[in-house]
């Protein structure tokens, strides 16, 4: 039954104006229109069961009341949709962040198992060069299979940057990665230039790099902190 009839007494208009008004943060445009209708219908009614010259106090209240219930109302909404415009940035910065720390993970699982697997071949290559039969192509071996299955993540770090668009980190993985290729093709015991001292140049280059970009991406993650 709606606010406007007058089959009820006031007190009953009151009450059921007073539980509609306490839920009006939460309603839709389409209900706080029809609060507002059912709103000066109660006004009326009292004007109708009052003195007739109340009837210009009785409007201007309305009138007041029921802006400040509409306006509250697009307030409401209005809040409602920039929280949930903040609440997308900070789940995107989260994202973000999120995608920077297994980038930064996977590049230095990669540079540990090469430390792991330089170990080795120099070990090895020192004992060739001292005219020693060979002592370490088990390990080598299996030092490299696991340097091979830390690839696929060296590789999808790099996807990982374009996807954020991160142009400096970008130029500092090339630079790494050029120096890991640069590397490969040496590490071979059947190599001319597989010896200790090239070795160790090439692999300070490795180093050089991973550790200018790893300071990029650090620049990045603190921007968004």
């Amino acid at each position: 039954m709606g606010l406007g009839s007058r089959n009820l007494p006031i007190s009953s208009y009151k009450q059921a104006f007073d539980q509609r008004s306490r839920f009006l943060g939460s309603c839709s445009r389409s209900e706080i229109l029809l609060y507002l209708a059912e709103y000066f219908n109660f006004q009326l009614a009292l004007f109708l069961m009052s003195d007739p010259r109340n009837w210009a106090d009785v409007a201007h209240t309305a009138v007041q009341e029921g802006l400040a219930a509409l306006i509250g109302g697009g307030f409401t909404v209005l809040a409602s949709a920039m929280g949930r415009k903040n609440q997308r940035k900070v789940e995107l910065r989260k994202r973000r962040l999120e995608l920077l720390e297994c980038a930064c993970t996977e590049v230095n699982e990669y540079f540990h198992e090469l430390v792991n697997f330089d170990t080795i071949l120099r070990r090895e290559v020192r004992n060739r060069e001292a005219g020693g039969s060979p002592k370490h192509m088990e390990q080598l071996k299996r030092y490299k299979l696991k340097l091979f299955d830390k690839f696929p993540g060296l590789l999808s770090a790099e996807s990982k940057l374009q996807l954020l668009r991160e142009e400096g980190c970008i130029k500092m993985y090339r630079k790494l990665f050029n120096a890991c290729a640069a590397y490969a093709e040496i590490a071979d015991l059947t190599h001319p230039d597989c010896n200790d001292q090239t070795l160790t140049l090439v692999f300070g280059w490795i180093v050089k790099a991973k550790i200018e970009l790893l300071n990029e991406i650090g620049k990045s993650f603190t921007k968004d902190m």
